[in-house]
């Protein structure tokens, strides 16, 4: 008798864990089907939603286009204004409009005739400074403000070759002692010519 007991025991318990089993399958599966469907849904849109969408946007394109039509048909043309003697409400409007673009254009040809002044500036500090230097001497000219100020223009040769440690560069007789003086105002002609001060 008790190997029967505990061997109902064993099967009750076996029944139990299935029964368990299924139920919580059966609450994950009601809990997760919510989410699971508007994923679905989120991925990929049913036909008929998808063709529905498509056709009010083609209904809101052709409304579009015909209001923008009777807009410009509706429009009086200058001659049917003067022909009424009526001022047209623009006129102060595209007045103000003009004035407004006109010292628009002004402040910015303004402001970039000071940016060409400025660059132009520049641009003779920087030859006066290269023309000063005693390039060969201390202190080097890549520890000067001009070059500072240079740098960013440079390409990336001429600044490993003006900040090279424990190295000179040797010019020819053409164009004088130092290689770095020519090859510096070589720069800045360039730099002047993308600038468009030239």
């Amino acid at each position: 008798m008790a190997g029967v007991g505990g061997h109902s025991f064993g099967i009750t318990l076996t029944v139990l864990s299935g029964l368990f089993f299924v139920l919580a399958m059966i609450a994950g599966a009601t809990w997760a089907w919510p989410w699971i469907k508007r994923v679905r849904i989120g991925l990929a849109p049913p036909d008929a939603e998808l063709k529905k969408l498509r056709r009010e946007n083609e209904e809101l394109n052709a409304n579009k286009a015909a209001l923008e039509k009777e807009l410009e048909e509706a429009q009086p043309t200058e001659g049917q204004i003067g022909k009424l003697g009526v001022v047209s409400a623009e006129d102060p409007l595209r007045t103000i409009i003009q004035q407004l673009t006109a010292e628009r254009d002004a402040l910015k040809e303004e402001k970039r005739q000071d940016l060409q002044d400025q660059r132009r500036k520049r641009i003779e500090d920087w030859r006066s400074a290269i023309n000063n230097h005693e390039f060969g001497g201390y202190p080097r000219f890549a520890s000067t403000v001009a070059y500072s100020q240079m740098k960013p223009h440079l390409r990336l040769e001429v600044v490993e070759m003006l900040e090279a440690p424990r190295t000179f560069h040797v010019g020819n007789e053409a164009r004088g002692d130092s290689a770095y003086g020519y090859t510096l105002l070589d720069e800045v002609a360039r730099i002047e010519k993308e600038w468009g001060l030239v």
